[in-house]
């Protein structure tokens, strides 16, 4: 049995027993080296399930609601975007998921984490992206079906 937990790390063959605490995030490495009875193995491969509770709060991610309200936080304000072919632009995101991108242009924007995105689909038809993860000081994105324009973005306020 392998199994690393919160605060152990410990690996259980028959009567043999090897583990340690953990007191930081670490990575390593196991290497096993034996046999019997004339058998022998020089490499192992260990599989299962990771418990994603645990995982997420291990490396600090929390649960999928908690990331996707973190990244809205960040979003919600007006950003100043120039594509990369000249088009400049304030788009204003709300905490109620409506845009502004101008007196005639308005959408709705929603964070998806599974693309890795946060998606605006304008009421004119159109659609553009931000990428994750994303950062105030200097975010990046593109254009949705409409030759994947890329653009830079800072939020003002």
């Amino acid at each position: 049995m392998f199994a690393v937990e919160e605060k152990n790390i410990w690996f259980h063959w028959e009567d043999a027993k090897i583990g340690r605490p953990l007191h930081e995030a670490s990575a390593g490495f196991l290497t096993l080296n034996g046999g019997d009875n004339g058998f022998g193995f020089r490499s192992l491969t260990i599989s299962g399930r990771v418990n994603s509770q645990w995982a997420d709060r291990f490396f600090g991610l929390g649960p999928v609601d908690e990331r996707k309200a973190v990244i809205e936080n960040v979003m919600v304000g007006t950003w100043k975007v120039e594509f990369a072919n000249g088009n400049k632009g304030e788009w204003t995101l709300r905490a109620d998921g409506a845009v502004i991108g101008g007196p005639w242009t308005i959408g709705n924007w929603d964070v998806d984490l599974r693309r890795q995105e946060v998606l605006i689909a304008w009421g004119n038809g159109y659609a553009d992206r931000f990428d994750l993860p994303i950062d105030s000081k200097g975010a990046t994105g593109a254009t949705v079906g409409r030759g994947n324009v890329r653009f830079a973005a800072i939020k003002l306020r």
